[in-house]
């Protein structure tokens, strides 16, 4: 089964410093395979990653800084669904969320929801997708 992450993230916070933006950078082992994020200082904060298989990649942002929140979109070769419409040169993409930070977690732990296309998360639409640092 080919299982699909994500892609570029929209949003943008103000007031979040180098140190954190680098938190991060890393290895991680996920659900949808080892997945590596950096930071891309040229559109700061965001970050990018590749994982698994299908040429996984994965750009996000920080949506919420408060709320300890990451958004964007993934983009695969081929996944199980194919969207109407391509985004990043892809038919294969949907949206991702995570949140950090959360309490009663591993320090570092990514706990994210992902959907196919620009499916809006909750319900039928969602998958679970959880990173956790190897470092």
């Amino acid at each position: 089964m080919v299982r699909p992450l994500f892609g570029a993230a929209f949003a943008l916070v103000v007031g979040v410093t180098p140190a954190m933006a680098q938190n991060f950078e890393g290895p991680y082992t996920s659900s949808e395979g080892d997945l590596y994020l950096s930071n891309t200082y040229q559109d700061y904060p965001k970050f990018e990653g590749v994982y698994g298989n299908d040429g996984g990649r994965l750009y996000l942002g920080l949506r919420n800084r408060t709320q300890k929140q990451l958004a964007g979109y993934w983009t695969e070769n081929y996944s199980n669904y194919r969207c109407s419409t391509p985004y990043r040169g892809t038919y294969y993409w949907g949206r991702v969320y995570f949140r950090y930070g959360i309490v009663g977690t591993p320090n570092g732990m990514l706990l994210g929801e992902w959907t196919y296309c620009n499916f809006h998360s909750g319900g039928d639409n969602s998958r679970t997708w959880i990173a956790v640092p190897r470092r």
